[in-house]
């Protein structure tokens, strides 16, 4: 076998491993959603006793976890990098919105857009209101996937090191929660992230990290889609 069979096959494994990972994380945002609309306890948080994934984490999840999909599955064509590069960027946005709305204190109407929770909600700043480390990996994860999408290969260090930190803190809210310790699944901010807001964030910066060791070889486009 040549060595150019060799890499071929190779990129061809993280490629498939990506989109896994990507449709693994849009599973879970998926079901959350569900979990919200048939009321479902386990669905949203896998246990009543555990915070729940809120209903804007879930869209932003399945819209990166879709950008991972569509980077995976479709990296030569155009159209598909661009929707990728829309759908991290909204997610991204839906972070810094998440995020402006806890430091200001105000609330501008979209924690409770889809769905109502009771404002007694466990480990909750605000009903329906993602935690602040969520929006801040929402920041991180959404501008990192929108740089693969591009392709800027000047900064893939960067986006190298916003998946690794984004990994990092859902591993240790994952500890958090085998060791009940609250203070590793909140990070002393408001509000605790979900168990399985925790997992998808880390099977989307997996699916992330291999896209990044794929994409040398892209050609270079806008991310963003443009009308024709």
């Amino acid at each position: 076998m040549t060595a150019g069979n060799r890499t071929s096959r190779d990129i061809s494994w993280l490629t498939v491993a990506s989109a896994a990972f990507g449709g693994t994380a849009a599973v879970i945002g998926l079901l959350a959603l569900a979990g919200w609309a048939f009321d479902n306890a386990v669905l949203k948080g896998f246990h009543p006793s555990f915070v729940t994934m809120k209903p804007n984490t879930a869209v932003g999840l399945v819209f990166l976890a879709v950008s991972i999909v569509l980077l995976s599955l479709g990296r030569d064509r155009r159209f598909a990098r661009r929707l990728a590069g829309t759908l991290s960027l909204l997610a991204g946005v839906l972070g810094v919105l998440s995020l402006a709305e806890s430091v200001f204190a105000f609330d501008i109407g979209i924690d409770q857009l889809l769905f109502r929770e009771y404002p007694d909600a466990i480990e909750t700043w605000s009903p329906g209101r993602m935690a602040f480390i969520t929006g801040v990996c929402f920041l991180m994860a959404g501008l990192a996937i929108h740089v693969i999408a591009a392709s800027y290969k000047r900064v893939q260090r960067l986006t190298d090191l916003l998946l690794s930190a984004t990994a990092l803190v859902a591993v240790f809210v994952l500890v958090g929660y085998l060791f009940d310790e609250s203070g590793m699944r909140d990070l002393g901010m408001h509000g605790s992230m979900a168990l399985n807001t925790a997992m998808a964030f880390f099977f989307i910066c997996l699916g992330g990290l291999r896209l990044s060791r794929t994409g040398e070889s892209w050609p270079r486009c806008s991310p963003v889609l443009r009308p024709a």
